[in-house]
Protein backbone atom coordinates (compact mmCIF):
# COMPACT_ATOMS: atom_id res chain seq x y z
CA UNK A 1 0.00 0.00 0.00
CA UNK A 2 1.59 3.18 -1.06
CA UNK A 3 1.30 5.81 1.29
CA UNK A 4 2.49 9.83 1.32
CA UNK A 5 4.82 11.49 4.41
CA UNK A 6 5.45 15.12 4.33
CA UNK A 7 7.77 16.88 5.92
CA UNK A 8 7.97 20.33 6.74
CA UNK A 9 11.67 21.47 8.23
CA UNK A 10 11.58 23.19 11.26
CA UNK A 11 14.25 26.39 12.03
CA UNK A 12 14.48 27.11 15.73
CA UNK A 13 15.29 30.54 16.70
CA UNK A 14 18.92 30.85 18.29
CA UNK A 15 18.25 30.95 21.68
CA UNK A 16 20.50 33.08 24.25
CA UNK A 17 22.24 31.17 27.38
CA UNK A 18 19.88 31.84 30.46
CA UNK A 19 21.86 33.39 33.26
CA UNK A 20 21.79 34.05 37.16
CA UNK A 21 21.79 37.63 38.36
CA UNK A 22 24.79 37.28 40.69
CA UNK A 23 27.71 38.80 41.36
CA UNK A 24 31.08 36.67 40.66
CA UNK A 25 34.29 37.43 39.10
CA UNK A 26 34.38 37.48 35.40
CA UNK A 27 34.74 34.30 33.95
CA UNK A 28 38.07 33.49 31.98
CA UNK A 29 37.18 31.42 29.01
CA UNK A 30 39.96 28.78 27.77
CA UNK A 31 40.22 26.83 24.60
CA UNK A 32 39.65 23.57 25.02
CA UNK A 33 40.78 20.28 22.61
CA UNK A 34 36.81 19.27 22.17
CA UNK A 35 34.32 22.22 20.04
CA UNK A 36 33.42 23.85 23.37
CA UNK A 37 34.74 26.02 25.77
CA UNK A 38 36.33 26.27 29.57
CA UNK A 39 34.70 29.00 31.80
CA UNK A 40 36.75 29.36 34.90
CA UNK A 41 34.41 29.06 38.52
CA UNK A 42 34.44 30.05 41.87
CA UNK A 43 34.92 26.11 42.65
CA UNK A 44 38.84 25.41 42.51
CA UNK A 45 39.70 22.92 39.53
CA UNK A 46 36.43 22.84 38.12
CA UNK A 47 35.50 24.73 34.81
CA UNK A 48 32.31 24.81 32.80
CA UNK A 49 32.03 23.24 29.42
CA UNK A 50 30.11 25.49 27.49
CA UNK A 51 29.65 27.10 23.95
CA UNK A 52 31.92 29.35 22.71
CA UNK A 53 31.53 32.97 22.96
CA UNK A 54 28.71 31.77 25.92
CA UNK A 55 29.20 34.47 28.72
CA UNK A 56 27.38 32.61 31.82
CA UNK A 57 26.96 33.56 35.41
CA UNK A 58 26.12 30.46 37.89
CA UNK A 59 25.49 30.70 41.54
CA UNK A 60 28.27 28.59 43.29
CA UNK A 61 25.41 26.63 44.90
CA UNK A 62 24.06 25.83 41.48
CA UNK A 63 27.56 24.88 39.98
CA UNK A 64 28.56 22.77 43.18
CA UNK A 65 24.67 20.79 42.39
CA UNK A 66 26.31 19.83 38.92
CA UNK A 67 29.35 18.89 40.17
CA UNK A 68 27.60 16.67 42.98
CA UNK A 69 25.03 15.19 40.67
CA UNK A 70 28.56 14.92 37.65
CA UNK A 71 30.12 13.01 40.23
CA UNK A 72 27.69 10.86 41.27
CA UNK A 73 26.95 9.89 37.12
CA UNK A 74 30.27 9.14 36.29
CA UNK A 75 31.23 6.83 39.09
CA UNK A 76 27.67 5.12 38.27
CA UNK A 77 28.70 5.05 34.17
CA UNK A 78 32.62 3.38 35.09
CA UNK A 79 30.28 0.71 37.14
CA UNK A 80 28.03 0.15 34.50
CA UNK A 81 30.84 -0.24 31.45
CA UNK A 82 32.73 -2.21 33.74
CA UNK A 83 29.84 -4.46 34.18
CA UNK A 84 28.95 -4.35 30.80
CA UNK A 85 32.58 -5.51 29.94
CA UNK A 86 32.31 -8.20 32.37
CA UNK A 87 28.97 -9.45 30.95
CA UNK A 88 30.29 -10.28 27.21
CA UNK A 89 31.66 -13.66 28.15
CA UNK A 90 29.21 -14.75 30.08
CA UNK A 91 26.64 -13.47 27.58
CA UNK A 92 28.34 -15.07 24.58
CA UNK A 93 28.20 -18.12 26.15
CA UNK A 94 25.17 -18.82 27.45
CA UNK A 95 23.75 -17.57 24.11
CA UNK A 96 26.21 -20.25 22.28
CA UNK A 97 24.64 -22.81 24.60
CA UNK A 98 21.41 -22.11 23.63
CA UNK A 99 21.91 -22.26 19.85
CA UNK A 100 23.56 -25.73 19.90
CA UNK A 101 21.07 -27.24 22.35
CA UNK A 102 17.75 -26.87 20.49
CA UNK A 103 14.91 -26.07 22.64
CA UNK A 104 17.22 -25.00 25.27
CA UNK A 105 15.48 -21.25 26.91
CA UNK A 106 17.04 -20.59 30.16
CA UNK A 107 17.49 -21.56 33.33
CA UNK A 108 16.07 -20.83 37.01
CA UNK A 109 17.23 -21.32 40.58
CA UNK A 110 15.41 -21.16 43.54
CA UNK A 111 18.78 -20.85 46.24
CA UNK A 112 19.89 -18.09 44.25
CA UNK A 113 16.28 -16.07 43.56
CA UNK A 114 16.67 -15.58 39.67
CA UNK A 115 15.27 -16.71 36.39
CA UNK A 116 17.05 -16.41 33.33
CA UNK A 117 15.82 -17.12 29.83
CA UNK A 118 17.20 -16.80 26.83
CA UNK A 119 15.35 -16.99 22.81
CA UNK A 120 15.94 -16.33 19.66
CA UNK A 121 14.88 -13.62 17.18
CA UNK A 122 14.42 -14.19 13.48
CA UNK A 123 14.90 -11.50 10.45
CA UNK A 124 14.17 -12.03 7.62
CA UNK A 125 15.58 -9.65 4.48
CA UNK A 126 14.16 -10.41 0.74
CA UNK A 127 16.29 -9.17 -2.36
CA UNK A 128 13.15 -8.13 -4.44
CA UNK A 129 15.18 -8.50 -7.85
CA UNK A 130 16.09 -12.55 -7.43
CA UNK A 131 12.37 -12.93 -5.42
CA UNK A 132 10.35 -11.74 -8.48
CA UNK A 133 12.77 -13.84 -10.84
CA UNK A 134 12.13 -16.69 -8.69
CA UNK A 135 8.96 -16.46 -8.49
CA UNK A 136 7.41 -14.85 -11.46
CA UNK A 137 3.46 -14.03 -12.21
CA UNK A 138 3.32 -15.73 -8.35
CA UNK A 139 5.12 -12.79 -7.00
CA UNK A 140 2.01 -10.77 -6.14
CA UNK A 141 0.55 -13.33 -4.49
CA UNK A 142 3.05 -13.89 -1.99
CA UNK A 143 5.02 -10.33 -1.61
CA UNK A 144 3.22 -6.61 -1.18
CA UNK A 145 5.82 -3.79 -1.69
CA UNK A 146 5.01 -0.87 0.29
CA UNK A 147 6.26 2.25 -1.14
CA UNK A 148 7.12 5.00 1.74
CA UNK A 149 7.43 8.86 -0.27
CA UNK A 150 8.61 11.47 1.92
CA UNK A 151 8.24 15.04 0.67
CA UNK A 152 10.71 17.76 2.25
CA UNK A 153 9.20 21.25 1.65
CA UNK A 154 11.93 23.61 2.17
CA UNK A 155 10.99 27.12 3.48
CA UNK A 156 11.07 29.95 0.38
CA UNK A 157 11.39 27.76 -2.21
CA UNK A 158 10.05 28.95 -5.39
CA UNK A 159 8.48 26.97 -8.22
CA UNK A 160 8.16 28.58 -11.67
CA UNK A 161 4.53 27.84 -11.87
CA UNK A 162 2.91 27.77 -8.42
CA UNK A 163 4.94 29.91 -6.24
CA UNK A 164 6.52 29.10 -3.62
CA UNK A 165 6.55 25.62 -2.78
CA UNK A 166 4.26 24.55 0.30
CA UNK A 167 2.65 21.49 2.23
CA UNK A 168 -0.31 22.07 1.13
CA UNK A 169 0.75 22.30 -2.51
CA UNK A 170 2.33 19.42 -2.25
CA UNK A 171 -0.69 17.60 -0.53
CA UNK A 172 -2.56 19.15 -3.69
CA UNK A 173 -0.48 17.89 -6.79
CA UNK A 174 1.18 14.84 -5.32
CA UNK A 175 -1.28 12.63 -7.53
CA UNK A 176 0.53 14.14 -10.51
CA UNK A 177 4.49 14.41 -11.16
CA UNK A 178 6.06 16.91 -9.06
CA UNK A 179 7.80 18.12 -12.13
CA UNK A 180 4.30 19.63 -12.85
CA UNK A 181 4.68 22.35 -10.26
CA UNK A 182 7.68 23.77 -12.49
CA UNK A 183 10.51 22.37 -10.52
CA UNK A 184 13.60 21.68 -11.93
CA UNK A 185 13.73 17.48 -11.85
CA UNK A 186 17.23 17.91 -10.04
CA UNK A 187 15.44 19.58 -7.50
CA UNK A 188 12.92 16.98 -7.28
CA UNK A 189 15.49 14.51 -6.55
CA UNK A 190 16.55 16.60 -3.82
CA UNK A 191 13.57 16.36 -2.03
CA UNK A 192 12.04 13.02 -2.84
CA UNK A 193 12.86 10.16 -0.71
CA UNK A 194 11.44 6.55 -2.00
CA UNK A 195 11.87 3.71 0.43
CA UNK A 196 10.06 0.32 -0.45
CA UNK A 197 9.15 -2.05 2.51
CA UNK A 198 8.54 -5.61 0.81
CA UNK A 199 6.37 -7.70 3.13
CA UNK A 200 5.73 -11.27 1.70
CA UNK A 201 3.66 -14.00 3.20
CA UNK A 202 6.81 -16.11 3.88
CA UNK A 203 4.09 -19.51 5.07
CA UNK A 204 2.25 -19.55 1.73
CA UNK A 205 5.65 -19.08 -0.09
CA UNK A 206 7.37 -21.87 1.34
CA UNK A 207 4.26 -23.91 0.93
CA UNK A 208 5.22 -23.11 -2.84
CA UNK A 209 8.40 -23.88 -2.39
CA UNK A 210 7.60 -27.47 -0.68
CA UNK A 211 5.33 -28.15 -3.35
CA UNK A 212 7.81 -27.48 -5.86
CA UNK A 213 5.57 -24.63 -7.90
CA UNK A 214 8.80 -22.24 -7.64
CA UNK A 215 12.70 -22.06 -7.22
CA UNK A 216 13.56 -19.95 -4.66
CA UNK A 217 17.23 -18.07 -5.91
CA UNK A 218 20.46 -17.78 -3.84
CA UNK A 219 19.74 -15.28 -1.79
CA UNK A 220 16.31 -14.09 -2.58
CA UNK A 221 15.59 -14.80 1.53
CA UNK A 222 18.61 -14.19 3.64
CA UNK A 223 17.22 -14.89 7.65
CA UNK A 224 19.63 -13.62 10.40
CA UNK A 225 18.73 -15.38 14.31
CA UNK A 226 20.20 -13.31 17.04
CA UNK A 227 19.73 -14.58 20.94
CA UNK A 228 18.37 -12.58 23.68
CA UNK A 229 18.52 -12.62 27.12
CA UNK A 230 16.56 -11.99 30.08
CA UNK A 231 17.55 -12.02 33.96
CA UNK A 232 15.05 -11.73 36.73
CA UNK A 233 14.49 -12.20 40.28
CA UNK A 234 12.71 -15.48 41.01
CA UNK A 235 10.82 -14.39 43.28
CA UNK A 236 11.15 -10.51 44.01
CA UNK A 237 10.38 -10.40 47.56
CA UNK A 238 13.65 -12.03 48.27
CA UNK A 239 16.91 -10.81 48.02
CA UNK A 240 19.41 -12.43 45.43
CA UNK A 241 22.27 -13.97 46.50
CA UNK A 242 25.72 -12.29 46.07
CA UNK A 243 28.14 -14.43 44.16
Amino acid sequence: MPSCEFLQPSHSPDTKPGSVKNRQPKAEKKKSKDRFAELSTHVPGVVLKVEPGTDLKLARKTIEELLNLARTYFDLDRQKKQVISEQETPDETIKGLAAAHEGLRGIQSADDNFVLTVFPKEKTDWDQDLLEKSLGGSFSAVAHPDVTISVSVPTGLQTRRKGLMTTELVQRVIRQALIDTGLEEEDVDKIIKTEVNLRVDSKKLDEMVAAKKVILAEGARTTKITWTINADYLDKDLPIKES
